[in-house]
């Protein structure tokens, strides 16, 4: 990369509208999970997030990457109320966007680490945006004490999953069946957990 790559672990204000849209175009778009379109993802999202549950990369103050994570102590990054579905969508659009939300959610343990989601603006692609993000995340999660990180990825998704697996991540689950084609268009989610337990 040209110049060097600065990594925050919260997310600034003046980055939130920016985060939304790199995070919809590569993760909500995909998966149908209730949204129209970005508008609504922000509507939805921007005065709801965690902005402690995040790593983001910039570069000449222009956002890179966004890297979604969870702890037991920090929450969630999404952290959306029925309230505020209700406030925001039509009764049949929240509910649905809630029961969506609900099944892909992850139960974090106390010595876990989850990577929520991980995405990389379309200009940024291939210059180790995603790598970066993926390592500063381990960073943290030692730092935090955890023992464990994981993560969930699309069964057609290989390009992450190769990537995970040269960060020394494995599969070790996978969950098949209607309602994640109903919900990501992909049957097969790989669950992939790295242990950091036995290493300094």
């Amino acid at each position: 990369m040209e110049s060097s790559v600065t990594i925050q672990h919260e997310l600034e204000q003046r980055h939130v509208v920016d985060a939304l849209n790199i995070l919809y175009a590569a993760f909500a778009r995909k998966f149908r999970i209730g949204f129209a379109g970005p508008a609504q993802f922000r509507r939805l999202f921007a005065d709801v997030i965690d902005p402690r549950g995040c790593i983001t990369a910039t570069q000449d103050d222009r956002l890179l990457g966004v890297l979604t994570c969870q702890t037991l102590e920090d929450g969630d990054f999404y952290r959306v109320s029925t309230r505020s579905l209700v406030t925001r969508f039509w009764p049949w659009r929240s509910l649905r966007i809630l029961i969506n939300l609900l099944l892909l959610e992850d139960k974090v343990q106390p010595h876990e680490f989850i990577v929520g989601t991980i995405a990389v603006s379309e200009g940024a692609r291939g210059l180790g945006v995603g790598t970066t993000l993926m390592n500063e995340a381990e960073k943290r999660a030692r730092t935090a004490g955890k023992r464990l990180m994981s993560l969930d990825v699309s069964g057609r998704n290989d390009g992450a999953r190769r990537l995970y697996k040269r960060l020394g991540y494995r599969v070790t689950s996978t969950r098949r069946g209607l309602i994640y084609r109903i919900i990501t268009g992909d049957p097969v989610v790989h669950h992939m957990e790295k242990s950091l337990a036995k290493e300094e």
